[in-house]
């Protein structure tokens, strides 16, 4: 039985493999990274969003009954953030005004259900990371109606609806 020679034929098959394999993986970085370094920070700053929210808040049928600081881990930063700030971290100022990297808990009621949702600001650096809306089933329509408000008074910013179990 004849045995293929050892040498630099048998060599291009597994390049091949490997340029496949790292193909799909290479263009999937790309994507990714035009897509978190590639667009610009146009997020709301804290100021912008403590004007404009009440108001939001009212068109939707809502009034805010209580706001307070939380742990900035109750609300992960999206990923694009998380990636981009990895990639390229922005310098921290000395001074920092409003709220830097926290979580502000505004808890809302409808004027006409009296029923009550939670509107969760997490912030980073100073600006809106994301918007996070808990609510329990039977505060649905009350919600999706502040999330469409809040959309068109904050159209950069990401607004997420998170039904809850809880009582």
């Amino acid at each position: 039985m004849e045995m293929a020679p050892k040498g630099r034929g048998s060599q291009v098959p597994m390049k091949r493999a490997i340029l496949i394999t790292l193909s799909p993986l290479i263009a999937l970085a790309v994507v990714l990274l035009f897509f978190t370094i590639g667009t610009a920070n146009t997020s709301t700053t804290w100021q912008e969003l403590e004007e404009r929210l009440p108001a939001a808040a009212e068109s939707a049928g809502l009034r805010t009954v209580a706001v307070q600081p939380e742990a900035s881990d109750q609300v992960p930063l999206p990923l694009g953030l998380r990636i981009r700030r990895w990639l390229r971290p922005e310098p921290q100022p000395r001074v920092v005004f409003g709220f830097p990297d926290s979580v502000q808990h505004y808890t809302m009621e409808s004027v006409r259900s009296n029923m009550q949702l939670h509107c969760l600001v997490r912030y980073s650096s100073g600006k809106v990371a994301c918007i996070l809306l808990r609510f329990a089933p039977a505060a649905r329509q009350d919600a999706t109606n502040l999330r469409d408000a809040l959309r068109r008074v904050f159209p950069t910013d990401r607004v997420t609806l998170h039904e809850t179990t809880d009582t």
